[in-house]
């Protein structure tokens, strides 16, 4: 861990995480740091007094509450590698580029400057291209993966894949490193279309949509939660996808899913996805969404009450379902070593999740504080009528009949009180009205 003091930082770095913390209420922001700050450092004291305290720096010209939050930890002798763990954590709930390129420059890892695009498109026997830009020390040095196997000989900022099959599809991931350290891009989804013109044939056919969002049934999602519609279609050519929030099409929502990773109230209206081709286009039915600013402004079903205006019926109630996927692989401890498996087999997992409808959240590297926390921010979600799965990556071990998930922070001598027992996830989960809860544990049980 990094024992600088926090005050022998540089005034850029400082600066840097002020520009991404200091947005007021978009996630994440320095509020969601004091929460953390509270919990550890400063516990007698109450978070709304504190928050307060340093908000008052925005009624001053050019106030930074996160410069003064930074300057009050350095005084009390907070290190860097305190403050590492905390935008980690940020980072993890609520992923953010910019978050990771300050971890970045704390850690002298390189930074990722442009990331991959989720999905790329290609046709068979086309050439298709993965890219992505980085800088940090020279030389960086550029490595390429589909899933967990290297591409050999693919070692520059951009992937081609040359006349590509069905055989190319899958998950693509870009790893950059020098002399400092490593950081990985997002992983790139490689989708091949069928080319209809190898049939001979110059027919076009409009777009019909196959799945599209019920528009009978408004779209309830939590403020500061996943939002997620999906829209497909199929035609000659393979059609192409837009957006609409309001009649206005949403800036590179141009893929089947639409997702918000923290809704706002401004997310709130009606949603359609436009499915064109060069045959001509085909708009779905327009969708309502409605964000909640607390869990309660949520539609619920009493007792003996039957339907709301708000709720479907018993037969078109679709169950909730979530789910929480937690990755370990770069333990602290030197005997624990590192682990290469738990990213790829979680971001597996999360695409076959989310063509099943759920609503994922996938972490990585959690301390066990970071865990435990993770786990009640999940079972919060965890209403009536909703399908939970949760999973774990990683090490783990068996001690007096109980197993245990072993989180980064966690030492070889293999002890209760430095992991998390998986009694403690079932016991949590039990505790919610969840309609089914599903536990995959990817770990071993022996020492």
């Amino acid at each position: 861990m990094d024992r600088r003091s926090i005050n022998d930082l540089s005034e850029d770095i400082k600066n840097r995480i002020a520009e991404v913390l200091d947005k007021g209420d978009q996630l994440p922001n320095w509020r969601l740091l004091i929460r953390d700050v509270i919990r550890q450092y400063m516990p007698l004291y109450d978070e709304a007094f504190v928050t307060k305290y340093f908000a008052m720096e925005t009624l001053l010209p050019g106030g930074s509450p996160t410069l003064k939050l930074l300057n009050d930890l350095g005084e009390r002798k907070i290190t860097v590698g305190v403050l590492i763990n905390w935008i980690s954590s940020l980072n993890q709930m609520r992923p953010n580029l910019q978050l990771q390129a300050v971890l970045n420059l704390l850690t002298g890892s390189p930074i990722i400057t442009q990331d991959v695009e989720s999905e790329v498109h290609g046709t068979h026997g086309q050439h298709v291209r993965i890219h992505c830009e980085a800088s940090g020390q020279q030389p960086l040095h550029f490595q390429w993966f589909k899933k967990r196997v290297k591409l050999h000989g693919q070692t520059g900022n951009t992937l081609t894949l040359q006349n590509v099959w069905e055989r190319d599809e899958g998950y693509y991931i870009c790893r950059v490193a020098d002399s400092s350290g490593c950081t990985f891009t997002s992983w790139a989804k490689v989708i091949i279309n069928e080319d209809y013109t190898a049939y001979g044939s110059s027919q076009f056919d409009l777009p019909v949509i196959t799945s599209q969002p019920d528009h009978r049934v408004p779209v309830h999602v939590l403020q500061g939660s996943q939002l997620r519609l999906y829209c497909d279609g199929v035609g000659r050519p393979a059609p192409s996808f837009q957006w609409y929030h309001n009649n206005t099409p949403i800036q590179e929502a141009t893929n089947r899913v639409f997702t918000r990773s923290a809704a706002s109230t401004e997310d709130q209206g009606l949603y359609f996805c436009k499915v064109y081709n060069s045959a001509g286009e085909t708009l779905s039915q327009s969708t309502q969404v409605i964000v909640a600013r607390h869990g309660g402004d949520l539609p619920v079903r009493r007792g003996g009450s039957g339907p709301t205006d708000s709720d479907p019926s018993d037969s078109e109630r679709v169950a909730n379902k979530v789910a929480l996927l937690i990755g370990n692989k770069d333990y602290h401890f030197q005997q624990l070593g590192r682990l290469f498996h738990p990213i790829n087999d979680a971001c597996d997992l999360t695409g076959r999740l989310v063509n099943m409808g759920f609503n994922v959240v996938s972490l990585v590297n959690l301390t066990l504080a970071e865990m435990r926390e993770a786990l009640v921010e999940f079972c919060k979600l965890l209403v009536k009528d909703t399908y939970a799965v949760f999973y774990f990556a990683g090490h783990g071990f068996e001690r007096g009949g109980r197993s245990y998930l072993m989180p980064i922070d966690a030492t070889d001598s293999y002890l209760r009180n430095e992991n998390l027992a998986s009694a403690e996830v079932l016991s949590a989960m039990q505790a919610t009205e969840a309609k089914l809860n599903v536990v995959l544990l990817d770990c071993c049980r022996t020492e």
